[in-house]
């Protein structure tokens, strides 16, 4: 359904990036690492299904949606990213 107006709809998108990007906060502070491991850990689509019930075209779709919010989260000082074998990993900040 169209949004009511521009405004509102801009809101909401707001809103549910703010939101995800606490739910990947949350998820690296109950010790995922990766952006695999959080997008494991969270719910998707607007059904919440779980990782393991998405096809792979949308997993992999999932994890780069997870990495671009982690390394927001970073860029934002929320968390601390280092790189072990090639992989990113995320840290909550001290």
């Amino acid at each position: 359904l169209p949004a009511t107006s521009p405004h509102t709809r801009v809101h909401e998108l707001l809103s549910h990036h703010e939101h995800r990007l606490e739910e990947c906060r949350q998820a690296v502070a109950a010790a995922a690492r990766t952006a695999c491991d959080v997008a494991r850990a969270l719910p998707w689509t607007s059904r919440r299904r779980r990782f393991a019930d998405l096809d792979m075209f949308n997993q992999v779709l999932a994890v780069c949606e997870s990495a671009a919010h982690l390394d927001l989260l970073v860029h934002r000082s929320d968390l601390c990213a280092g790189t072990v074998d090639g992989v990113t990993h995320y840290l909550p900040r001290p």
